[in-house]
């Protein structure tokens, strides 16, 4: 009960900053960028450019280390997709990372979900 009510305060938290990341204005793509992979460096402790030349082999053994449930996953593609949808420079390398996680996903942590289901979809048009 308690380890489910300390995840669950932690989502709360993380859901914050996403809605405060969100609500920047996109004047400066770099900056919101920026301020994307600030969040995912300190919230999750993960280093976005790093992440994105793991193959998914090592991004799972990077995911188990930092002991990241399906949850906090789930949150990071949230953290990323913006980023997908606003850079030009590394959509590729995101899209494929994103492709990965949602796979880790669905594969080693049993974690469906209909919208991540759509989106690896969309991905991969």
């Amino acid at each position: 009960m308690y380890k489910r009510d300390l995840i669950t305060a932690e989502i709360q938290k993380l859901s914050l900053i996403l809605a405060k990341i969100m609500g920047l204005k996109i004047e400066d793509p770099l900056f919101f960028a920026n301020k994307i992979t600030d969040a995912i460096a300190e919230n999750f402790n993960l280093n976005l450019h790093e992440l994105q030349v793991l193959n998914r082999d090592q991004l799972l053994e990077k995911f188990k280390s930092s002991n990241l449930n399906a949850q906090q996953l789930d949150m990071l593609i949230k953290f990323i997709i913006p980023l997908l949808h606003n850079n030009t420079e590394n959509k590729d390398s995101l899209k494929h990372l994103l492709l990965n996680i949602y796979t880790i996903l669905e594969v080693n942590y049993k974690f469906l979900s209909l919208e991540n289901f759509n989106h690896a979809k969309e991905l991969n048009t």
